[in-house]
């Protein structure tokens, strides 16, 4: 079975961040948010196997891009498959309550 790279931006290692002090420091669970992270990150390394596993983005211009989700409890991983370079690379991991197509624009992802 192909091996992909799985590789994280800077904006979905600060997105990470900014989840567990929310979780940990708003809510006061840091246990919790230790988990959360954990799945998250759990979840992510699989895509090293099949990447495939997750549904494009049905908005455009996501969806003609190529961008997918993949969905850990109340969050959202958005990706892309690079075929190229046989990469996966994690755009941005967000709330899933969040209207995902403006954060993308207004964050320039």
């Amino acid at each position: 079975m192909k091996k992909w790279k799985v590789v994280l931006s800077d904006t979905a290692e600060t997105d990470l961040d900014k989840i567990y002090l929310y979780i940990a420091e708003v809510l006061l669970e840091p246990r919790i948010a230790w988990r959360q992270i954990e799945r998250i990150r759990e979840t992510i390394l699989k895509l090293d196997e099949m990447p495939e596993r997750g549904t494009l983005l049905p908005d455009e211009p996501w969806h003609s891009r190529g961008l997918r989700r993949l969905i850990v409890d109340n969050y959202l991983i958005i990706y892309k498959i690079m075929e190229d370079t046989d990469t996966v690379a994690i755009i941005a991991i967000l709330y899933s309550k969040r209207n995902i197509g403006e954060v993308l624009v207004n964050e320039g992802r």
